[in-house]
């Protein structure tokens, strides 16, 4: 990842038994954290399309 991007891997709490990842990209801009991208997972596989956001 980018310098300064960081990431928040959590289970779903909605739905603990399916395995869904919640995933969140943040960036801290003049001393806050900005959230820029999240999704939930519901395959092993990351979407192409958010793998994307994370190439510089």
């Amino acid at each position: 990842m980018r310098q300064g991007l960081g990431e928040v891997r959590t289970e779903s709490p909605s739905n603990r038994t399916s395995n869904r990842i919640a995933r969140v990209f943040l960036c801290p801009e003049d001393g806050v954290l900005v959230a820029l991208h999240a999704f939930i997972k519901t395959t092993p596989k990351t979407p192409d399309d958010d793998q994307a956001l994370e190439t510089p």
